[in-house]
């Protein structure tokens, strides 16, 4: 049994584009979140299908086979993404004021085995952007994030691999495809808000998967960003460390790359970061303590569990006046069947944690402070 899911949301930008922008969006491939020395650790499935730093002849026939699907979806004077899509001989420049680059990238791959029903079934899931950069201003102009499932009765890291590599092969090109077909109008936000800092607490990181545990930034980051624009369709650009690869390789496909790195020694900060991307207007910074399951309610048949998860998000603005800070939690049930114990399900809790930050966006949203609405209004496209 499949179950594919996708989610389409426009996020941030600070560039005005009018409707009748040209066809100069440059195709960068398929990448992976992360340094390319985390590439194998974190996507032992992926690393087959995406470019880390080149020299993988199969990647690079992957990113060719997602571009030809793109090409194929193209319409003369079309508005959509797919539709500005430049020729491939096409090299933005930095210098000229617009110098877009559009990539798929990879944010996690994960399987977990699990009881349900009473039977034994593996959750395969892979969660994607269709990321859209101005190099020009090294910004983000906007990411739409995807996600794809499978499931199927079975257990084991070669059924687990198995049902990854389906994915990759036949849904991801597919289902990336879906979203370049997004209209891109050109009303764009003024300012932008963006994750800046998440805190994990040693409980909650124990909770993880394995590949999550030390490096769970691009996770929380593709949620959050999802919840907010689904919620209340305010754009959050990612949580970056400034060092990712897929930067990196994006910028290479400028004509005047050289550029850019000027600017990036200008922005080194305090620790020596030197961040390929501009920081955001407004920042967001997420807490983590940790997640909980009980039994709600016990009947003859089975038993209803809960999960829950918590977290506090902390809201600032200009010279890091705190413009909000509150705690926030979310909760699913799930039915258990006679016989099987109440254990940590992490896909369950990550339904509780999508609904906590959708639920968070809202009451964000509802807020009466002058400094929110104002945010808000800045920073909606």
């Amino acid at each position: 049994m499949r179950l594919s899911l996708i989610t389409t949301l426009l996020l941030t930008t600070v560039s005005i584009v009018s409707a009748d922008a040209p066809n100069d969006v440059a195709f960068g491939g398929i990448w992976l979140r992360g340094s390319k020395a985390d590439a194998l650790d974190h996507f032992p499935v992926g690393s087959h299908y995406a470019q880390q730093g080149g020299g993988n002849k199969q990647a690079a026939e992957w990113s060719r086979k997602l571009l030809g699907a793109l090409r194929k979806q193209q319409k003369p004077d079309g508005k959509r993404l797919v539709d500005r899509m430049a020729a491939d001989d096409y090299q933005p420049q930095a210098s000229s004021g617009r110098a877009m680059v559009m990539a798929c990238a990879i944010n996690y791959e994960h399987s977990e085995t699990t009881m349900a029903a009473g039977s034994r079934k593996i959750f395969a899931e892979i969660g994607f952007d269709l990321i859209l950069c101005n190099f020009s201003d090294r910004n983000v102009v906007f990411t739409l994030p995807g996600r794809i499932q499978f499931i199927d009765l079975g257990s084991g890291v070669e059924k687990s691999n198995a049902m990854l590599t389906d994915l990759y092969e036949t849904e991801l090109i597919s289902q990336f495809s879906r979203l370049a077909t997004y209209c891109w109008s050109g009303n764009l936000a003024f300012q932008t808000v963006g994750i800046t800092k998440i805190s994990i607490f040693p409980e909650a990181r124990q909770r993880f998967p394995s590949w999550m545990q030390e490096h769970p930034e691009a996770y929380y980051s593709q949620l959050v960003s999802s919840c907010f624009c689904d919620a209340v369709g305010v754009p959050v650009t990612p949580y970056s460390h400034g060092e990712e690869a897929i930067y990196y390789g994006l910028s290479e496909k400028l004509c005047d790359a050289g550029t850019l790195e000027s600017k990036r020694i200008q922005d080194e900060s305090a620790t020596g970061s030197r961040f390929i991307l501009k920081k955001p207007d407004y920042k967001l910074e997420v807490v983590i303590p940790g997640f909980q399951e009980a039994i709600a309610q016990r009947t003859e048949l089975g038993s209803v569990a809960q999960y829950c998860a918590y977290s506090r998000l902390i809201v600032k603005g200009n010279g890091d006046a705190e413009l909000s800070s509150e705690k926030y939690s979310g909760n699913v049930t799930a039915i258990m069947t006679r016989g099987d114990s109440l254990k940590p399900v992490w896909l369950s809790s990550v339904d509780a944690t999508g609904k906590m930050f959708s639920d968070a966006a809202s009451s964000l949203k509802k807020s009466k402070s002058p400094a929110l609405r104002r945010m808000f209004a800045e920073c909606a496209p």
